[in-house]
């Protein structure tokens, strides 16, 4: 499961705003179509979706959530 990028050919992408990498990485399954094994973390601004993941989600679901301000 992919939720960030660090690299993208050889690009070193940590100093990247997170919606600037974000918007790279889902540029980057949707140019290679990548499917399973490959999967793409959802992502959300809203506090209220976040709140249903965390109480939804299995454990191993929920390891890893990441709500990026406005």
């Amino acid at each position: 499961m992919a939720f960030d990028l660090l690299r993208l050919s050889g690009t070193d992408t940590t100093r990247w705003t997170y919606r600037r990498r974000r918007a790279a990485l889902e540029a980057l399954f949707t140019d290679h179509r990548l499917t399973a094994p490959w999967v793409l973390c959802p992502s959300t601004t809203d506090p209220a979706t976040v709140r249903e993941w965390l109480t939804s989600w299995t454990a191993g679901q929920a390891r890893r959530c990441r709500l990026e301000g406005r």
